[in-house]
């Protein structure tokens, strides 16, 4: 039944760190939308793929597999795992983990009107995740944060989700003139900032009609939804350079907070708020409103893999990202920001006056 089902695939080139190919399945409404990457997108075919996305049915290779928590099929760099939720159903299927090239399959089933275009609102619930794992092989983290340019210069924020990362992107760029760098992520590594804009399409109308990061009614999201699928076309016209990182920005939300403050903060404090910040998003889903999926279970599917390898957690990841927080902070500005619960214009207004000032 599965072999009658047609796949497109597509190629991206993530700043000449990592190639990837995606297989995506003609099933359903908009299967061949795709904004998140569209700025990475190759126009031919890459050779030495680090990771490999198939998103379509398949059958699970489930042979010569151990069961692990009644949940986890396991055997040699091979893990499969399935989760069932109200209104949807899953499937994923991970080789070669630790290794070189990763290659995943995944699926999603659901129930209701997401049924009617499931590999759209599906494309996206572990691609954040795997593209995490992939480039810390290559010695870079993918930060979870938003950041501005000035010339050559970057400046990162970082933080919780709630915290105004994207408003304060979009505000440095409306009224002080800052260049993108992302909204959601960066990618950091040997002193330098690399331009990650995932989803720019959604942001860039955010920017010119919103000034904010969230719509104030139902009206304006169906707007920027009708605005997502007559634009489907990347115009973004980004330099792929890199970015000297001179400024990071550890930003907190406190309720009884009235005004902007920032603080100088250690290394080693801004080295634990940056592997605090990654644990909570490594298994998040970035289009979790679209795909209704929050949560995608992937630190899970490492522990049960690395456990069932005989391979300690800490062995792939966290001294990975450890070593590469250490290395590119150790240079720079490392600042605490702690800002009202509510949006404050001196939020934008004060860490420009602060860069100008350096």
């Amino acid at each position: 039944m599965f072999e009658k089902i047609k796949f497109m695939i597509d190629y991206y080139n993530i700043h000449n760190l990592l190639n990837i190919r995606v297989e995506k399945c003609n099933v359903g409404l908009f299967h061949d939308v795709e904004y998140e990457y569209s700025f990475f997108k190759s126009e031919v075919p890459l050779e030495n793929v680090d990771l490999s996305i198939r998103i379509g049915e398949f059958h699970p290779s489930l042979e010569d597999c151990k069961l692990v928590n009644r949940e986890f099929y396991v055997k040699k760099d091979y893990i499969f795992y399935q989760k069932k939720q109200t209104g949807y159903s899953w499937k994923v299927e991970i080789r070669n983990l630790t290794r070189q090239s990763i290659e995943v399959k995944y699926f999603v089933k659901y129930s209701g009107f997401r049924s009617l275009f499931p590999i759209f609102a599906s494309q996206n619930i572990f691609m954040r995740s795997l593209l995490f794992i992939s480039l810390l092989k290559k010695g870079y983290l993918l930060m979870h944060s938003s950041a501005v340019s000035d010339g050559n210069k970057a400046s990162i924020f970082m933080g919780e989700a709630g915290v105004y990362k994207t408003t304060l992107a979009i505000k440095m760029m409306n009224d002080y003139g800052y260049g993108f760098l992302g909204e959601e992520n960066v990618i950091i590594g040997k002193g330098k900032c690399y331009p990650y804009p995932f989803n720019y399409q959604s942001f860039s109308y955010k920017k010119d009609f919103w000034g904010f990061e969230k719509a104030k009614n139902k009206i304006q999201r169906l707007k920027l939804i009708l605005h997502l699928l007559l634009n489907r076309h990347n115009n973004l016209r980004l330099s792929s350079q890199s970015y000297e990182l001179e400024n990071l920005f550890y930003l907190k939300r406190e309720m009884n907070q009235k005004t902007v403050t920032i603080s100088p903060a250690s290394k080693k404090a801004m080295v634990n708020f940056g592997l605090i910040n990654e644990l909570e998003e490594i298994s998040s889903c970035p289009t979790h409103a679209l795909s209704g999926i929050p949560y995608n279970s992937f630190i899970d599917i490492i522990n049960v893999y690395l456990y069932s390898h005989d391979l300690k957690r800490t062995e792939l990841i966290w001294p990975t990202v450890n070593s590469i927080l250490k290395e590119n902070i150790d240079k720079i500005n490392n600042y605490v920001l702690i800002e009202p619960m509510h949006f404050s214009e001196d939020l934008p207004m004060a860490i420009n006056n602060l860069i100008k000032s350096k």
